[in-house]
């Protein structure tokens, strides 16, 4: 155990030995060769109360941190005061019988598709580093790779101003449990998962604790109101981007980036498809096609685009008759709720529906309407055409027109910087835009050459895009960077 003569004094115990006697010489002496005398008082201070007060500061260290930041800033060795500071405590602590080096990482995904790509990072991660402990906000996928959930979050994702307000409360509660989380915890890092209407503020009480912050699948601000690029810089330590155009916009406005890929084409990659599925899937018919409808992942986005695209696979059937209609549902209850709108309808649609199985209905389509979302992504890597439907309330689309700064809402689209899957964004009355999407996909169930073109333009694209290796790329430089990672480095 630690010994000291007793906490109200900064003298050290008999069998304590110095702080200078512990670090390597090259960090001090380079180091304060370059340090002003002021500073010099300010690094005796610190080893005084180092030497007497190990056990207490390694819990509490935010304040020590703090000022070890400030005084960094007049350093120009690349080896941080502060992982110094804890190469020390770390030393001294292992002589103790409840010392654990164990990696411990906060993740927040609110999203259904963050809790996919975070669960797949947390597995990647404890590949590494098999002791990793996960906490966080998050769904079920995070919890089957051992994340322990602080609440869980996909149930509320939702979109809109309106849509927001009567969870405003829920979510604040959710903030100050996070808080007390972190500040009775403290983490080796926060990672960040998309949603940024409440991550942001998960963001800032980390930053406030001095808990480094990364966010992975950052929020879209190069596509609307980017002014928002204060609060990444301001509370962010370092963004992990997807795509390719994403790090070039963060870069140059100065924020710490890294580009790793997207995750989506990893997901696509390693997954063993279910033959059952596949072949239930398959047309049995010669020349029939199999068109796919994808309603998303989120029950809102259901209710307000599920109704006109069953109108939509009304009039292509008025046309072709012998299409076969696959829809992928996220959740069983959102297949019922889609089975019961299509009674309500009176379309006479015969609709084969699937829960869980959107990979393989994506596979055995010969196209795609689908709702947007991420899920343009594995089209664009299983070579899938693809219609994209968006339907917004009209001052959601008016706000929009304000604050959008991109060409299209489309990833794939945005990528290619060119319409290769149709996208509509639809408010008020669908009928034009039924009119519009119908006469696509009539066009392409009547030419298999269509079809082909669009599948050869997506194959360029994904053949420089949709390469795998990002959700290990990302688990390692997460890994890289936790300060038990690098204070280890320095102890080594």
């Amino acid at each position: 155990m630690l010994a000291y003569r007793n906490r109200g004094s900064l003298e050290p115990g008999p069998d304590s030995q110095s702080f200078t006697s512990r670090l390597p010489d090259e960090f001090l002496v380079t180091k304060e060769k370059r340090l002003t005398a002021g500073h010099k008082v300010s690094i005796k201070l610190l080893r005084q109360l180092f030497n007497c007060f190990p056990v207490l500061l390694f819990r509490i260290h935010a304040a020590h941190l703090f000022v070890c930041s400030r005084i960094d800033r007049h350093l120009d060795d690349h080896v941080p005061l502060h992982l110094i500071c804890y190469r020390f405590i770390i030393h001294r602590q292992r002589s103790s019988p409840s010392w654990t080096n164990d990696m411990r990482f906060f993740i927040s995904a609110g999203e259904p598709s963050g809790d996919e790509h975070a669960a797949h990072l947390l597995r990647e991660m404890k590949l590494r580093e098999p002791e990793l402990r996960c906490d966080g906000f998050g769904g079920p996928e995070m919890q089957k790779q051992g994340c322990h959930l602080l609440h869980e979050m996909t149930g509320n994702a939702v979109m809109g101003f309106l849509r927001v307000i009567p969870l405003l409360a829920h979510f604040r509660r959710l903030v100050k449990r996070a808080e007390t989380y972190l500040q009775d915890n403290r983490p080796d890092a926060v990672v960040l998962v998309d949603f940024p209407g409440f991550n942001w503020w998960i963001a800032r009480t980390a930053h406030q604790l001095d808990i480094p912050v990364y966010y992975y699948l950052p929020p879209q601000l190069w596509a609307w109101a980017p002014w928002r690029i204060r609060r990444v810089r301001k509370w962010v330590d370092h963004v992990i981007c997807t795509l390719p155009f994403e790090y070039d916009w963060y870069a140059s406005r100065g924020v710490n980036a890294t580009y790793v890929g997207h995750p989506f084409f990893d997901e696509v990659a390693d997954q063993q498809l279910s033959a059952t599925t596949l072949r239930t899937l398959k047309t049995t018919e010669e020349n029939q096609k199999v068109f796919a409808l994808l309603p998303g992942s989120r029950s809102q986005e259901l209710e307000h685009n599920w109704p006109v695209m069953l109108q939509i696979a009304g009039r292509v059937q008025q046309a072709y008759p012998g299409i076969k209609w696959v829809a992928g549902c996220y959740r069983k209850e959102h297949q019922l709720r889609c089975v019961e709108l299509q009674k309500k309808s009176g379309l006479q649609l015969n609709i084969h529906y699937e829960t869980g199985q959107t990979s393989e209905v994506i596979e055995t389509a010969d196209a795609c309407l689908m709702v947007s979302g991420s899920v343009s992504l594995e089209l664009l890597a299983r070579r899938t055409p693809g219609v994209v439907l968006y339907r917004t309330g009209r001052i959601m689309r008016f706000v929009g027109r304000k604050l959008v700064s991109c060409r299209f809402f489309t990833l794939t689209n945005l990528i290619a910087d060119a319409e290769l899957m149709p996208e509509i964004l639809s408010s008020g009355n669908p009928t034009r835009d039924i009119d519009h999407i119908s006469r696509i996909l009539i066009e392409w169930a009547g030419s298999t050459e269509a079809l082909n073109n669009r599948r050869q333009q997506l194959d360029v694209l994904a053949q420089k895009i949709a390469l795998s290796g990002a959700t290990a790329r990302t688990a390692e430089l997460l890994l890289a960077k936790s300060p038990v990672s690098q204070t280890e480095d320095l102890a080594a």
